[in-house]
Protein backbone atom coordinates (compact mmCIF):
# COMPACT_ATOMS: atom_id res chain seq x y z
CA UNK A 1 0.00 0.00 0.00
CA UNK A 2 1.35 3.31 -1.00
CA UNK A 3 1.46 5.92 1.32
CA UNK A 4 0.42 9.38 0.46
CA UNK A 5 2.36 12.38 2.26
CA UNK A 6 2.66 16.13 1.20
CA UNK A 7 4.74 19.00 2.64
CA UNK A 8 3.90 22.85 2.70
CA UNK A 9 6.57 24.51 1.28
CA UNK A 10 5.80 27.92 0.44
CA UNK A 11 9.09 29.41 -1.40
CA UNK A 12 7.09 32.68 -2.24
CA UNK A 13 6.42 33.77 1.22
CA UNK A 14 9.97 32.65 2.65
CA UNK A 15 11.49 34.84 0.23
CA UNK A 16 9.86 37.88 1.70
CA UNK A 17 11.33 37.15 4.93
CA UNK A 18 15.19 36.63 5.94
CA UNK A 19 17.35 34.65 3.53
CA UNK A 20 18.27 32.00 6.71
CA UNK A 21 14.33 30.96 6.97
CA UNK A 22 14.39 30.55 3.15
CA UNK A 23 17.27 28.23 2.66
CA UNK A 24 16.22 26.19 5.62
CA UNK A 25 13.15 25.78 3.89
CA UNK A 26 14.69 25.59 0.37
CA UNK A 27 17.38 23.10 1.48
CA UNK A 28 15.11 21.13 3.55
CA UNK A 29 13.14 20.27 0.28
CA UNK A 30 16.29 19.92 -2.09
CA UNK A 31 17.29 16.98 0.88
CA UNK A 32 13.94 15.18 0.06
CA UNK A 33 14.64 15.48 -3.05
CA UNK A 34 17.71 14.25 -3.59
CA UNK A 35 16.79 11.21 -0.81
CA UNK A 36 14.25 10.41 -3.63
CA UNK A 37 11.45 11.15 -0.82
CA UNK A 38 9.32 13.67 -2.98
CA UNK A 39 7.96 12.62 -6.77
CA UNK A 40 6.12 15.53 -7.37
CA UNK A 41 6.78 18.93 -6.45
CA UNK A 42 2.75 21.12 -6.33
CA UNK A 43 2.96 25.00 -6.11
CA UNK A 44 1.39 27.70 -6.88
CA UNK A 45 3.59 29.54 -9.58
CA UNK A 46 6.74 27.29 -9.87
CA UNK A 47 9.10 30.29 -10.46
CA UNK A 48 8.99 31.20 -6.80
CA UNK A 49 10.18 27.81 -5.64
CA UNK A 50 14.01 29.72 -5.73
CA UNK A 51 14.80 32.99 -4.95
CA UNK A 52 17.21 33.25 -7.53
CA UNK A 53 18.18 31.98 -11.05
CA UNK A 54 20.89 29.73 -9.90
CA UNK A 55 19.03 27.96 -6.98
CA UNK A 56 16.00 27.80 -9.69
CA UNK A 57 17.91 25.96 -12.58
CA UNK A 58 19.66 23.47 -9.17
CA UNK A 59 15.99 22.76 -8.10
CA UNK A 60 14.99 21.87 -11.71
CA UNK A 61 18.19 19.62 -12.22
CA UNK A 62 17.75 17.17 -9.35
CA UNK A 63 13.99 17.08 -10.51
CA UNK A 64 14.90 15.84 -13.59
CA UNK A 65 17.56 13.91 -11.80
CA UNK A 66 14.82 12.31 -9.90
CA UNK A 67 12.35 12.37 -12.48
CA UNK A 68 10.15 13.71 -9.95
CA UNK A 69 7.21 16.09 -11.83
CA UNK A 70 6.78 19.79 -11.19
CA UNK A 71 3.03 20.83 -10.99
CA UNK A 72 1.86 24.95 -10.71
CA UNK A 73 -1.18 26.24 -11.87
CA UNK A 74 -0.52 25.94 -15.60
CA UNK A 75 0.26 22.60 -16.03
CA UNK A 76 2.64 19.40 -15.34
CA UNK A 77 6.07 19.70 -16.20
CA UNK A 78 8.61 16.89 -16.71
CA UNK A 79 12.42 18.37 -15.80
CA UNK A 80 13.54 15.58 -17.67
CA UNK A 81 11.92 16.17 -20.82
CA UNK A 82 13.87 19.53 -23.40
CA UNK A 83 10.34 21.03 -23.78
CA UNK A 84 9.57 20.83 -20.18
CA UNK A 85 12.87 22.17 -19.07
CA UNK A 86 13.16 25.15 -21.66
CA UNK A 87 9.39 26.02 -20.06
CA UNK A 88 10.55 25.83 -16.53
CA UNK A 89 13.68 27.95 -17.28
CA UNK A 90 11.67 30.88 -18.51
CA UNK A 91 9.33 30.73 -16.19
CA UNK A 92 12.37 31.36 -13.51
CA UNK A 93 14.16 34.06 -15.66
CA UNK A 94 10.89 35.85 -16.48
CA UNK A 95 10.23 35.98 -12.05
CA UNK A 96 14.05 36.44 -11.65
CA UNK A 97 13.72 39.56 -13.79
CA UNK A 98 10.07 40.71 -12.29
CA UNK A 99 11.46 40.93 -8.99
CA UNK A 100 14.49 43.35 -10.29
CA UNK A 101 11.86 45.27 -11.94
CA UNK A 102 10.04 45.44 -8.22
CA UNK A 103 13.06 46.72 -6.42
CA UNK A 104 14.03 49.32 -9.02
CA UNK A 105 10.23 50.52 -8.24
CA UNK A 106 10.57 50.84 -4.19
CA UNK A 107 14.04 52.04 -4.92
CA UNK A 108 12.97 54.77 -7.20
CA UNK A 109 9.29 55.28 -5.22
CA UNK A 110 11.85 55.75 -1.73
CA UNK A 111 13.95 58.57 -3.85
CA UNK A 112 11.05 60.47 -4.79
CA UNK A 113 9.31 60.20 -1.49
CA UNK A 114 12.65 61.49 0.07
CA UNK A 115 13.12 64.31 -2.45
CA UNK A 116 9.25 65.27 -1.86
Amino acid sequence: MAVLQAWLFDGWLASLYPERKFKLSHYRLVAWLCAGEVGTVLCFDASRLARNGCDWHHLLELCGLVEARVIDLDGVYDPCRPNDRLLLGMKGSISEFELGVLRARMFDAARAKALA
